[in-house]
């Protein structure tokens, strides 16, 4: 027996969600690799240096979907993807007015706190600067409640 195709349909694609790419880095990481492979532990990336003016976020938006086909031929619409839920530009921040781009007012270090980006001037560290910290490189003012340990900076 030869099959014969009568009929033929296609699902709709969802859209993709739209989501906040940020310039900076959220979470500290282990280490920095090194080409060998290995790990330098003194390099945590704590410090998200920025400048004023900087980009620090971008807003993508969400994508409509592709639409579907009947099986005698009617369009299926697609579901588009939701929009970001957008962080509050905090201290150091401002968001553009089309609400696509996150901009640094000031010089300093960019962080996401809670649902909130913003850049201070001041770095404060509560404890020594250490493993737990890596180095330090910081262009703004920098209070250290601690020591800096043997082999950090």
């Amino acid at each position: 027996l030869d099959r014969l195709m009568v009929a033929e349909g296609r699902k709709p694609e969802p859209g993709a969600d739209g989501f906040v790419k940020y310039s900076f880095v959220t979470s500290l990481s282990a280490g920095k690799a090194e080409e060998d492979g290995h790990l330098d532990f003194h390099e945590r990336g704590l410090v998200n240096n920025t400048s004023e003016g900087m980009a620090v976020a971008a807003v993508i938006a969400p994508t409509e979907g592709t639409p579907g086909m009947t099986v005698s031929g009617g369009e299926l619409s697609a579901k588009p993807g939701k929009k970001a839920r957008l962080p509050a530009a905090g201290a150091g921040v401002v968001l553009s007015e089309d609400e696509t781009e996150y901009r640094s007012t000031v010089e300093g270090h960019a962080t996401l706190v809670g649902n909130r980006i913003q850049v201070t001037r001041e770095l404060k560290i509560g404890s020594d600067i250490d493993y737990t910290t890596g180095n330090i490189d910081f262009v703004g003012d920098l209070v250290v409640s601690g020591m800096v340990q043997s082999g950090f900076s």
